[in-house]
């Protein structure tokens, strides 16, 4: 089969229709519903606070492998 690949007659591409997935429409809220909800921290106070131990902890990983390298 392999030597007479070259042979071989293949018939010309043919389109095909590609269905979307449906989705339940009953998923789909609760996904909408679940993303809008999750807004993350809501108050700016909170929020603030949160950013503050953000930067302290990139500031203490920074400084660990300078006292590790010491």
């Amino acid at each position: 089969m392999l030597k007479h690949y070259y042979d071989l007659q293949f018939s010309p591409a043919v389109e095909t229709i590609v269905k979307k997935d449906k989705k339940n429409p009953k998923r789909v809220l609760r996904d909408v519903k679940k993303q809008l909800q999750n807004n993350g921290i809501g108050t700016k106070s909170q929020q603030a606070l949160k950013l503050q131990h953000e930067l302290k902890k990139k500031k203490n990983i920074n400084l660990i492998p300078n006292i590790k390298s010491k």
